[in-house]
């Protein structure tokens, strides 16, 4: 297990927001590009058995489409924050991540960076600003900035 910081270069933690599990170095480059802007390490792994306890730990999982015919369906837990990430289109791998999670999107990089990045963003950040509601137990909504 490797994780990368901005630069490409291996750093000490496997602690990480984002975790890419992959044996592709073309994924490893294409999600790197997106994970270096926004200055986040990125933690890959070559197995789903060696990312462990790291699915549940991390914001975002990026499952590579190499590694779909590996993977059990995951955790309730981990299936919200769980994107397959493939270098190009291959309509059979959308096919697999049906067959294996469900009902799944699956990001083709390059073409989908800037998607990609919103995803990573969006699992990393909590959500604020006007549009950002949250339901109290009283069931009324609210913003975050107390309107009603």
């Amino acid at each position: 297990m490797n994780t990368y910081s901005t630069a490409g270069e291996p750093v000490g933690t496997p602690a990480t927001p984002v975790l890419l599990i992959t044996g592709s170095g073309q994924l490893v480059t294409l999600v790197s590009a997106v994970t270096g802007p926004l200055r986040l390490p990125l933690t890959v792994t070559g197995s789903v058995h060696q990312a462990g306890h790291l699915m549940l730990a991390s914001a975002l999982v990026l499952i590579g489409a190499d590694k779909l015919s590996t993977l059990t369906p995951p955790p309730p837990a981990v299936r919200p924050r769980l994107l397959v990430v493939a270098a190009g289109v291959d309509t059979d791998v959308l096919t697999l991540a049906g067959d294996v999670l469900g009902s799944v999107c699956v990001c083709w990089l390059p073409m989908a960076a800037t998607w990609l990045t919103d995803q990573i963003t969006a699992a990393i950040a909590p959500a604020t600003g006007p549009c950002a509601e949250r339901l109290p137990r009283s069931g009324s909504t609210t913003t975050q900035e107390g309107s009603q």
